[in-house]
């Protein structure tokens, strides 16, 4: 009977050894973007995810796909990574965020989770959906008081934004009710596709519109170079999101940071793979990440170009100063 005990004991022993030796599970996140720009955004997910231990080749592996700049090609890009059977799949912006919820939704694995990364969308959390959120209409309202503070003889806005990611109406609402104090004409176009902003541009100068809002969504920020052009011709005063667009030699940017953005939404993917949820474990529960501070960037030559001379208040009040 001792000689059995000990067998038993023995075996038990071995067992533990196993289970205590055995790797941790490798998490595989697929990563879904418009165009091949996202490069950079990718290489800061991986940063902050490894800020948090889950390290490349070890704790997770991830699969990225493209559209390759074709809006039109972002469900085909959604369908590959669905086909991956990936654990969680990281959307860049709302447009890949909705093409990763059809091909979800026409597969099996439709309770893969989803999270969006977006510095100018809002995030509306379903089943299986949450994300990093920012987009307040409060936003576009500081937007609008800070290029007037920037060129006070501004009277004729234009907030400009993709098509495929429609602003809330909310927003704009809000942008009109505060353009109206400041005697400022609010004149709302949206875009289709990148061939349109030489007519788009051109029916500003001719309306003499002084202003541009440029919502900071994907259509637009991999041609910050080519707006900017198209801006200083029709000598618009120009204010975006993301400080990018100051870099490219956009007037003005005021918004959330990058890294902000993929910090929380590394935070978020945590939460996700360690189940820290909801009782009822449903993703859309998870609080979106909210902004801890909104940046301001400034570029002096394009004020100077414009011929403004940029207030001390707003200077002191910047994050970043382009001379």
């Amino acid at each position: 009977m001792k000689k059995i005990l000990l067998v038993l004991f023995a075996l038990l022993l071995s067992a533990a050894n196993v289970t205590a030796g055995e790797p941790a599970r490798v998490r595989t996140i697929g990563f879904l973007a418009e165009d091949q720009t996202a490069a950079g955004d990718l290489a800061a997910l991986k940063k902050f995810l490894a800020d948090l231990g889950y390290v490349g080749g070890k704790a997770i592996i991830i699969e990225s796909a493209n559209a390759g700049g074709k809006i039109e090609q972002i469900d085909r890009a959604a369908a590959s990574l669905v086909e991956k059977n990936v654990d969680l799949i990281v959307a860049n912006g709302l447009s890949a965020a909705q093409a990763a919820r059809r091909q979800i939704a026409r597969s099996q694995a439709r309770t893969t989770p989803v999270v969006v990364a977006s510095r100018n969308e809002t995030i509306k959390p379903t089943a299986n959906v949450t994300g990093a959120n920012n987009l307040s209409a409060d936003l576009g309202v500081e937007r609008l008081k800070l290029l007037k503070e920037i060129a006070p003889r501004i009277s004729r806005v234009v907030v400009m934004w993709h098509e495929v990611n429609a602003i809330p109406a909310n927003y704009l609402k809000q942008v009109r009710n505060a353009a109206q104090s400041l005697g400022v004409e609010i004149d709302a176009k949206k875009v289709k596709n990148s061939g349109q902003f030489q007519e788009t541009f051109d029916a500003m100068a001719a309306n003499k519109d002084d202003g541009l809002i440029l919502e900071p969504q994907l259509l637009f920020t991999g041609r910050f170079g080519e707006i900017v052009s198209l801006a200083a011709k029709a000598r618009l005063a120009t204010i975006s999101g993301v400080e990018e667009f100051v870099a490219a030699g956009g007037l003005a940017s005021y918004g959330l940071s990058s890294d902000q953005m993929w910090r929380h939404t590394a935070v978020l993917i945590d939460r996700i793979f360690n189940q820290r949820k909801p009782k009822s474990g449903q993703t859309a529960e998870l609080p979106a990440g909210q902004p801890e501070k909104f940046q301001l960037a400034i570029n002096l030559k394009a004020a100077a170009n414009l011929g403004l001379a940029v207030p001390r208040d707003v200077l002191k009040r910047a994050d970043k100063v382009v001379q």
